[in-house]
């Protein structure tokens, strides 16, 4: 899958979080799951 896909917002925060967090369901459990 493209990182493309995260957007620049989605990118900043995917950076500190799993490469395996991209769609805003993800980043929310990912951010969360600190």
């Amino acid at each position: 899958m493209n990182q493309d896909v995260c957007g620049n917002v989605m990118f900043h925060i995917s950076v500190r979080l799993p490469e395996k967090c991209c769609t805003v369901s993800e980043i929310v459990a990912c951010y969360f799951k600190e």
